[in-house]
Order: C-alpha cells, then structure tokens, then sequence
C-alpha cells in the first residue's frame, strides 16, 4: 500500500529537468519517501538531480549542498492540502563554488550561500529566530541570484539582517515579489551599474533604515508601510514606490513617481500596521494609487510585475495531490479492487 501511494503521489507532478531524477525524502516514521534523512537523498543525488522533500511534523536540520544543480523542492510554507505541513529546515548552507541550485517551497531559519552563482530562493519562508541571525547571508560573490516570492518573518532579536551580502558583489541578482517584516538588506556593492534590482516587494514593520551600503542597485514598484525607505544607498534609483506610516516617508535616492506618505490600500491589512501574518491581503484594493502604476503598467507590490506573483501558501508550481480517500470498504478478497477518490491541483 505504501508503494502504491508513493507512485500515486509522484505520478501526480512533472518536473522537466533533463537527464536529472527525482528522489523523494520524508522525516517522519512512517515515510512515504525513498530516503527518511536529507543527507542520504543527498548522498545518492548526481548532478542536476531534485529531491522533494515531503511536509513533515519533524524538522529535517541544519544540511548542506555540495552537489551542482541541485533542486530542492518542499511542500510549501503554508500548504493548503489534507495534511497542511511544511518542509522545514534549521538551516542549508550551500558550498562554496557550488552552482545553478535551487530551492523552492521551503521553511528554513538561514540559508548560507558561498562563492555562488545562478542560485534560485523562491516561495520559501525564513522564520522568526529570537536573537541574533541572518537569513539570506552570501560569503562569497553571488552573480544571478533569484530571490523571488519568499516570506521573510519577523526577528525579535537585534542585529538580524533578512539578506546580508557581506560586501560581496552581487550583479545580475533580483530580489522581488516577496514580504520582508523587520528586515534590512546589507553590504551589497555590485560589479558594474544597476545590475541589481529590488522590485515589486513589500516591506512591512518598525526599521529604520531598510537599506544598508546598497550600491548601484534599481529600487521600483516597492511598497514600504512603516519601514523607512531610506538607508546608505550609492548610485541607486527609487521610482514608483509607495511609503506609509515610515518614521520618515521619503527616499533616500533619486527617482520619479514615488508617492510618500501615501496609503496603498491593502484588501485586507491593519491600518495602524503590522508584520506579516496568513490571514492578511496584501493586494491592492479597488482604488489603490498602486493599481496599474508601477513602471510596467503593473500594480505596485508582491501582485504585480514580470515574475511570479506572490501567494500565500508557497506551495511549489507543479501538480500534487491534496486529499484523497478511499471509497471501497478498506477489508478486501484477495483479487479484490480497492477504490480511492483523488484531488489534485497545479500551483501557477
């Protein structure tokens, strides 16, 4: 039976990744994976391989990827399924030099990047850790880094930075459609001008300043409601944003059609302010200033913009089943037929 489930559940998602195979891992006793431990579907992995980690009620801890190519894929940070549990890990470094690695639909304290390059960080969630911490932290140069639709809770501790680029360069990276809450992006010199781009983000809570040595970076089309849109900037341009309830409202580099101390009218989010939580809306209410305003003719904030839009359960873009039963009486003859209903949905 448990095989049964197990070719059921892959059956029901395609992953087009050539000449790469999948290996699944799951941490709790009853695992419907090939593998109970990360380190062993790692250990088996080759180049290019994905392993897709089940939701589990137990934490998978703190791994590593030395392998390049790797993609991990999870459950989500919020799964909206019969058994809603997340993919979470303490934290995963990437080794140095190690490239073209992806992580999707994860719940983690910290990733470590090294000296990296093409890595992807996309409907993840990074968690409240009282004290001290990083989120995001690069130790080495970290060219065509994708950032993109992640949730980064709020830290109680000071000295936390949510992305910390550790004064190393960062050209070609793109940091977008995701909800900071408390968050600072620091030491971030990039190669040559306005190759790094912070676009479409929301920037919710108490932080005075948001940005810390950000240079040559395209801040646009970002909504900052009580984090100050300011901080040491060089040759940066801020254009079509929205600040609200900021210490101080206005920005700290040039630009055009910013509005400050403006409301951008969430559907669903408190007006005295607040970090991120699943029962907010964060887009944008019929007559927004943020409405089909950013500088794509988009909407301003995690909805609008190039990339994916951002949703609230972080479940990863492919298909996979979310319930199913079984309809037959659960005793049967041998050469008996047992019957399930089965219900699956593909994530856009």
């Amino acid at each position: 039976m448990k095989n049964f489930f197990l070719t059921l559940a892959l059956a029901c998602f395609v992953i087009q990744i050539s000449q790469a195979t999948i290996r699944t891992v799951c941490s709790m006793p009853y695992s419907p994976g090939q593998y109970t431990t990360f380190a062993a579907a790692h250990a088996a992995a080759a180049i290019n391989d994905t392993i897709y980690v089940h939701g589990s009620s137990l934490n998978y801890g703190a791994v590593t990827i030395s392998k390049t190519g790797i993609v991990v894929i999870g459950a989500g940070h919020n799964p909206v399924k019969q058994a809603p549990l997340p993919s979470s890990f303490t934290s995963i470094t990437v080794t140095s030099g190690i490239n073209n690695c992806q992580f999707i639909g994860l719940t983690m304290q910290n990733l470590f990047l090294g000296n990296s390059t093409s890595t992807v960080v996309k409907r993840c969630k990074f968690t409240e850790l009282v004290g001290s911490g990083l989120g995001i932290s690069c130790s080495g140069p970290t060219n065509n880094l994708l950032v993109e639709g992640n949730v980064f809770n709020q830290w109680t501790g000071a000295g936390f930075l949510n992305i910390n680029f550790g004064g190393n360069t960062c050209s070609n990276t793109i940091l977008r459609n995701n909800v900071f809450s408390g968050m600072i992006i620091s030491n971030s010199p990039s190669t040559s001008p306005l190759t790094f781009f912070i676009t479409n983000n929301i920037f919710l809570g108490v932080v005075n300043p948001v940005f810390n040595s950000i240079i040559n970076a395209t801040i646009n089309n970002n909504i900052f409601y009580r984090s100050c849109p300011q901080g040491a900037v060089t040759g940066c341009i801020m254009n079509n944003n929205i600040s609200f309830q900021c210490a101080s409202n206005t920005f700290s580099a040039p630009g055009a059609n910013n509005l400050v101390g403006v409301n951008p009218q969430f559907v669903n989010f408190p007006l005295a302010g607040a970090y991120f939580d699943y029962n907010h809306d964060y887009a944008l209410a019929a007559g927004s200033p943020g409405l089909l305003t950013s500088d794509d003719g988009t909407d301003r904030g995690v909805y609008g913009g190039f990339g994916y839009k951002f949703n609230m359960t972080g479940e990863p873009a492919m298909a996979e089943i979310t319930l199913f039963s079984i309809t037959s009486p659960t005793i049967i003859a041998p050469g008996g037929t047992l019957d399930i209903t089965v219900t699956s949905k593909r994530v856009k």
